[in-house]
């Protein structure tokens, strides 16, 4: 995902509460976005943003083991002349949201919102994951916390491995 998009679904994720109702339409305003930020976005960008939000699959396991697989967004509405994007969330993520929420509070979501690269959101949300861990030391080797920011393509990776002289294979 974009910084753009993260900070698109922050801006929703702030907004969720769980006795919404399904249909429920989250409203974005660019402006407001802009000054959190403290960045200057063009609306072909916003466009940009949530055509691929709407677009992007999202695939995952889930606790009774079947695989869902649905969109960020289920639609993106552009209020002419508002700056201001209304957004539905598809139905079967909206509990992941809600937990989401949970785990963020809402000085969390503006230091979100203020770091500036796709790398370091992604890197702040991994470790927000393990922040409550007491006594216990956050650990994670070098490969997989580039896997974890889409540094790698792991399919590269076994491509080139495959064509490495056998001396040179170390796994």
């Amino acid at each position: 995902m974009s910084a753009l998009e993260k900070n698109i679904i922050y801006m929703v994720m702030s907004q969720i509460k769980k006795e919404d109702s399904a249909d429920k339409i989250y409203i974005v305003a660019a402006r407001e976005l802009m000054l959190l930020t403290g960045s200057e976005i063009k609306y072909t960008d916003f466009q940009k943003a949530t055509a691929k939000l709407v677009t992007r699959l999202l695939q995952g396991t889930l606790p009774n083991g079947n695989i869902l697989q649905t969109t960020f967004v289920s639609s993106a509405e552009y209020i002419r002349g508002q700056g201001l994007i209304e957004l539905t969330i598809s139905p079967k993520i909206r509990p992941f949201y809600i937990d989401l929420k949970k785990e963020f509070t809402t000085f969390q979501l503006n230091i979100a919102l203020n770091l500036h690269t796709i790398y370091a959101k992604r890197l702040y949300e991994i470790l927000s994951m393990f922040k409550n861990m007491r006594n216990q030391k956050f650990r994670v080797n070098l490969f997989e916390l580039k896997k974890k920011l889409n540094l790698i393509d792991e399919k590269q990776v076994e491509i080139n491995m495959q064509n490495l002289p056998i001396s040179r294979k170390l796994f």
